[in-house]
């Protein structure tokens, strides 16, 4: 067992299936209940994390907590943290955040660049020999930028060798990367991050250019066709990314369910006493959330708060009736193993799950539809928050001590004021390391600021 800046802490890695590691476990068991804990909070990562990443993001967001905890008036409440490390992956060539960047400044940082292939690398994450063939030939591809049509065809059949497309009534948009005409595939998402900056800029999903300027066509001679292949060919890469994203979303939810959940229930059992607080980013608020499918039902509830910051999956899974299916989403029925309002941050400025998300699940839209009512269709979490749960809504500003208040099963905070900064094509997506979210997951938690220094959050009743 380690600890950050003095809280007990310690981690847990689940394989894909949700099997934990026998050892990590054991010793969190065993170890926890002659600690003195009174609040576990229960942090999972989301993707482009590895376990290293993993571990400097439970460390940079819980000295943020700690030094709030150190604002306190005695006597404090004793917590611990547990990370979740589960098998998520990261792309290359893509940021990651920057665990040594001042709290005013961005938390995201360009990775460096790397030698190896940042497709061939995802083997780490998807073994099987047929998988492993097809990241190879598609890394090839994409080098190579044939102009015959017939290889975007074959790079998108190779793209479903990686997983399947089976997946929630609410969630199951990404599957049309995969199932529409190639062509517009690679078209949409090249227009979607070509988009990214100004979407960023001026208000986010609505801005991503997925209806708009036609690409390039071969007129110009040459050039001109080479220009249309080689953004094609950046569409075709960006659909693949968000493929990979969609297989780690499935992966999250079987970790959480399968994994996380039980994990929950075993410590409740060596621990009583213990309040459990999750918390997750980005697929872990996924993940942390489809932990209360895998708790048993009960009169009380398990869990004593949920916190989502910028989570990337549908905001429609805690719905009982989805707006355009006569059913209910994936975790409908389950937010009353949650004592408390379960809290949903969200930011304008996350092109990630603002953008990229969405034009991703557009692949294989109705032309029929407007855009609008699209994105509203297939929009996540972190973008503006969960929907069709009569959610209470509230704003985040820079330097508030915010209140959770009951009164609300679901509470959706705007945090735009905070969560703002990181270049495109993710966004604010991992900005996340601000003293104010520090505040909202105590304040959700029920451990609250000093005394007479606490501001509530502005809260309106009603749908967010």
């Amino acid at each position: 067992m380690a600890d950050i800046e003095g809280l007990p802490y310690w981690t847990v890695r689940f394989d894909a299936d949700g099997d934990p590691d026998g050892r990590l476990r054991q010793e969190l068991l065993t170890e926890l209940p002659s600690r003195g804990v009174q609040d576990l909070f229960v942090f999972s990562h989301g993707w482009n994390n590895s376990p290293q990443v993993a571990d400097l993001l439970y460390r940079r967001f819980f000295a943020l907590v700690a030094a709030e905890l150190g604002e306190l008036s005695a006597p404090r409440p004793r917590v611990g943290v547990l990370g979740v490390v589960w098998p998520s992956m990261r792309w290359l060539d893509e940021a990651i955040p920057d665990f040594a960047a001042a709290e005013s400044g961005g938390a995201a940082s360009a990775a460096p660049a790397a030698e190896e292939d940042p497709v061939t690398a995802l083997k780490a994450v998807f073994p099987a020999p047929a998988q492993q063939d097809a990241l190879e030939r598609m890394a090839h591809l994409l080098r190579e930028q044939p102009e015959d049509t017939a290889a975007l065809v074959e790079f998108q059949r190779l793209m479903a060798v990686l997983g399947g497309t089976d997946a929630d009534a609410e969630d199951a948009g990404e599957a049309g990367l995969v199932q529409a005409d190639p062509l517009d595939v690679s078209d949409g998402m090249a227009r979607a991050v070509e988009a990214v900056p100004s979407a960023q800029s001026e208000g986010g999903a609505a801005s991503v250019g997925l209806a708009g300027a036609a690409l390039p066509d071969d007129e110009a001679g040459a050039a001109g066709l080479r220009d249309l292949v080689s953004r094609r060919w950046e569409g075709a890469k960006q659909a693949l990314r968000q493929f990979t994203y969609f297989q780690m979303k499935r992966r999250a939810g079987v970790v959480g369910e399968r994994g996380l959940g039980p994990l929950c229930t075993a410590v409740r059992a060596a621990a009583p006493g213990v309040r459990l607080h999750l918390v997750g980013h980005s697929f872990g608020a996924r993940l942390v959330s489809f932990a209360l499918k895998g708790l048993p039902g009960g009169p009380e509830p398990a869990i004593a708060s949920l916190t989502m910051l910028q989570g990337a999956f549908s905001h429609f899974a805690f719905a009982d009736r989805l707006p355009f299916r006569d059913e209910g989403g994936a975790l409908a029925g389950h937010a009353d193993r949650v004592a408390g309002p379960i809290v949903v941050v969200h930011s304008v400025h996350d092109t990630a799950v603002g953008a990229l998300y969405p034009a991703a699940s557009l692949a294989s839209r109705d032309d029929a539809a407007g855009i609008e009512d699209l994105l509203y269709r297939w929009g996540a979490m972190g973008h503006d928050g969960a929907q069709a749960v009569d959610a209470a809504s509230s704003t985040l500003e820079p330097g508030d001590r915010p209140v959770v208040a009951d009164g609300a099963r679901f509470l959706n905070v705007d945090a735009g004021a905070v969560v703002r900064h990181g270049p495109p094509p993710s966004g604010a997506h991992s900005d996340v390391f601000h003293r104010e979210l520090a505040r909202l997951v105590l304040s959700a938690a029920r451990i609250g600021g000093p005394p007479g220094a606490a501001e509530p959050v502005r809260v309106e009743a009603g749908e967010a």
